[in-house]
């Protein structure tokens, strides 16, 4: 016979020994997610799986361009614009994290020399970040009024794809550590039009875009910062003659996120830098999407502790160039997500 005691102890220990196995369920086993596509020329199936209850969202889209590298930006004896060089840091520091939670792990940073280098030869791929505001004279720089190094714009016409965060694109180039002003006509060389917004002040655009494929883009991918501070006037550059679609909100013609084809390159264009920011520049240069994207395929599901797998197409239509297949988990915070090519 058990003693009163010793079966205190017993019970005691057996409670013990299931709150600690609950514990270890829910707390110890960390969240585990993974996300497949297997692809053929009529469709493609996706697989979603994780060990936790969670939200997905499935995203398929034409003319995509993955970025097989990207290369951002930073030298501590180039002088930064419109931000403070910790905040600088920290911007950058969010953005990779954003980028690596999103699978893109293929990132240089890359100081004003190692820039130059970069876009002196267009490599297939390639992508570069700028975050601040300001380009080093390596790459754009002016004198007597002409610009005399367009060396990064040149590079995006023959392929390359730009993405800016931040103040004016062009408007302004460092010699180390002094600022100096693009010539006046700086946006009429570059864009063929003027179309980069004045105000130097915060400006909230409520309405998403009108434009049919960028909105639906925009919302699917959940790009949710809109300000339209010194952003791309999409109205003044399809007048000019050129493709651009906006995939965010719009004031006054601004889109808080423009992608303008250039040559046969891109450049993207945002302008802010609070988190906001940072999840939709990363969405955008991890998801592959370019100004000639449109969505051909959406779904969403739940998951708890369990796999699903699920068809993508047939094509409603022949889809164009390559297409981008998303997988997202984590609503509205993104968790996990990952961009397949096919």
């Amino acid at each position: 016979m058990i003693r009163k005691g010793a079966l205190e102890i017993v019970t005691v220990l057996v409670f013990l020994t299931v709150v600690v196995g609950v514990a270890m369920t829910y707390f110890a086993v960390p969240n585990k997610y993974h996300a497949s596509v297997d692809a053929d020329s009529y469709g493609a199936t996706y697989t979603v799986s994780t060990n936790s209850a969670i939200e997905y969202t499935v995203l398929a889209y034409d003319n995509a361009k993955p970025v097989e590298k990207l290369h951002i930006y930073y030298d501590e004896d180039y002088a930064v614009y419109g931000i403070t060089r910790t905040r600088y840091v920290e911007t950058i520091d969010g953005t990779i994290a954003e980028l690596r939670l999103r699978g893109l792990t293929n990132i240089e940073i890359v100081n004003a020399d190692r820039l130059a280098e970069v876009v002196s030869e267009y490599k297939p791929g390639d992508a570069v970040l700028i975050t601040v505001g300001v380009l080093p004279d390596t790459v754009y720089s002016a004198a007597d009024g002409v610009i005399t190094n367009s060396m990064i714009f040149d590079w995006v016409e023959e392929g390359g794809t730009l993405y800016w965060n931040g103040p004016a694109i062009g408007s302004k180039f460092a010699e180390r550590d002094l600022i100096k002003d693009a010539p006046p006509t700086y946006q009429i060389d570059i864009f063929g039009a003027e179309c980069i917004n004045p105000s130097i002040y915060i400006q909230k655009a409520t309405e998403r875009t009108h434009d049919a494929a960028g909105r639906d883009l925009g919302t699917v991918l959940m790009l949710n910062d809109n300000n339209v501070m010194s952003c791309l006037n999409i109205d003044a550059l399809r007048t000019a003659g050129s493709t651009v679609m906006s995939l965010g909100f719009e004031l006054d013609g601004y889109s808080s996120a423009a992608l303008l084809k250039k040559g046969d390159g891109m450049i993207c264009v945002l302008n802010t830098l609070y988190d906001e920011s940072m999840a939709s520049i990363s969405q955008i240069i991890a998801s592959g999407i370019t100004h000639d994207s449109t969505l051909i395929f959406k779904e969403n599901g739940s998951l708890v502790r369990n796999t699903v797998t699920g068809d993508i197409g047939p094509w409603h239509s022949e889809p164009e160039g390559t297409i981008g297949v998303q997988i997202r988990m984590g609503e509205p915070n993104t968790v996990y997500a990952r961009t397949f090519f096919i």
